[in-house]
């Protein structure tokens, strides 16, 4: 009976998708009132910043966002126990996935890479700072090899567009196509980014964690906000080829995550099958990939489009002086996405992670002691859920509009408003969007 329990917790954690609420939630108000409300509260940010930040130090270009090491050095220094712990995970994951039972809820590879690794660790260097670099056993791999690298630079028009590609990758991966919910195509995909990384890092070094290791990168970015992190006096990467699209990427990713699971997507759908047979895609396979990219590309023409206008109202610069020093800025609202979306898969599927870890292969083992330990799904209901998914939305939206304004003081001080508004009116328009997308699995688009 406790284990038909355990399973039923794990399907209601996987068909969350990680973006919504595995229950039905009446708001105690109408959408539409907490949607206004949080577009008021966002918009009265701006024009406290406005007048309270008159006097504040702005912002430069290359310092706007950096309380932690921006783009981590391979050959930095790290805690042997780290590297050799994340080794260790990497290779029960990999086990775990190749010889152990095809139950998704019962093997501890899905568990692992897509709830503690992927969606845990975002948190924890959010909290404390990037510390992937010294837990990435990938890295740790090439440290015990030692190859030397055969290129000494990276080419600068690449820049960062192969992490960008592979991020978007990722994504589809998680969200359209079936990979997470079988856990042999797991360990074999942990396989083949093994050998790319390994094979990275002895063909260009360092430079392949600041320009294709998305998984660094990402984890990077996010690091920059980090609560915890002590400054670290690095050069600022914003204006590298591909670092634009790279962070849309983990803004529209996200976003499409919810789409995918809303009542939007079904409308979506039925359109996209008016042109495309379900012979040719009758997994909707390249219906799921069109939508990522078309989410991306809007997400990537928009900001760029504000970044056009502030230019043009402003009289500073073009639209790239605005688009670069103004990238960091956005990190609040990728973690601000990330919490609203997958705080609550990660607090009930990442309970079972204790259990799994004493039977890993889902063999009826009990190594550690803790193959009774079943999650609570009591600890976060429905209604929690709301309130702090709003409650990151709202705020990482507020942070992030005051950083623009300080950036924008060191660009135009005379000129604040004109600079900001245009971005501000895109920052109001994504917090109204991104609450609508939440709550549409929630509420059944009512």
């Amino acid at each position: 009976m406790k284990r038909g329990l355990s399973a039923a917790i794990g399907s209601w954690a996987w068909s969350a998708q990680a973006h919504g609420f595995g229950e039905r939630y009446d708001l105690p108000l109408p959408l539409s009132w907490w949607v206004t409300g949080a577009v008021l509260t966002v918009f009265l940010t701006f024009l406290g910043s406005l007048w309270l930040l008159r006097k504040a130090p702005s912002f430069s270009s290359s310092s706007s966002l950096r309380p932690s090491k921006a783009l981590p050095s391979s050959d930095e220094p790290a805690p042997r126990w780290a590297g050799a712990l994340g080794v260790f995970f990497l290779a029960l994951a990999v086990v775990s996935a190749l010889w152990g039972t095809s139950d998704p809820l019962m093997n501890l590879a899905p568990t692992l890479i897509w709830i503690v690794a992927w969606q845990g660790m975002s948190f924890v260097v959010v909290l404390l700072g990037n510390v992937w670099p010294a837990l990435d056993p990938f890295r740790q791999l090439h440290r015990w090899l030692k190859p030397p690298p055969i290129f000494r630079t990276w080419a600068p028009a690449l820049g960062v567009w192969p992490a960008t590609t592979l991020l978007l990758l990722w994504s589809a991966l998680e969200v359209i196509y079936p990979l997470a919910t079988t856990p042999f195509k797991v360990g074999c995909a942990l396989l083949c980014w093994m050998m790319v990384s390994l094979w990275g890092q002895h063909l260009w070094g360092k430079a392949w964690h600041a320009n294709a290791d998305f998984v660094s990168l990402y984890l990077a970015w996010m690091g920059r906000l980090s609560l915890l992190g002590r400054p670290a006096p690095t050069e600022s990467d914003s204006a590298k080829p591909g670092q634009l699209g790279f962070v849309m990427a983990m803004l529209s990713t996200v976003l499409f995550d919810g789409l995918h699971g809303g009542s939007g997507w079904l409308v979506f759908e039925a359109f996209m099958r008016r042109g495309l047979t379900t012979a040719i895609d009758p997994n909707g396979y390249a219906i799921g990939t069109c939508g990522l990219l078309g989410v991306w590309l809007v997400q990537c023409a928009g900001y760029g489009l504000v970044c056009h206008i502030t230019a043009w109202t402003s009289g500073t610069g073009n639209m790239r002086s605005w688009a670069v020093p103004w990238l960091p800025t956005l990190v609040p609202i990728a973690v601000a996405y990330n919490v609203a979306h997958n705080f609550s898969i990660m607090v009930i599927q990442g309970q079972s992670f204790v259990q799994l870890l004493s039977d890993p292969w889902g063999r009826q083992w009990n190594v550690l002691g803790t193959a009774t330990w079943y999650p609570d799904i009591g600890l976060l209901d429905a209604e929690v859920n709301w309130y702090i998914a709003l409650t990151s939305i709202v705020v990482g939206h507020m942070v992030s509009v005051v950083m623009a304004h300080r950036v924008a003081m060191g660009l135009a001080p005379r000129r604040v408003f004109q600079a900001t508004w245009p971005l501000t009116l895109w920052m109001l328009s994504l917090t109204a969007l991104s609450l609508y997308i939440l709550a549409d699995p929630m509420t059944n688009g009512v």
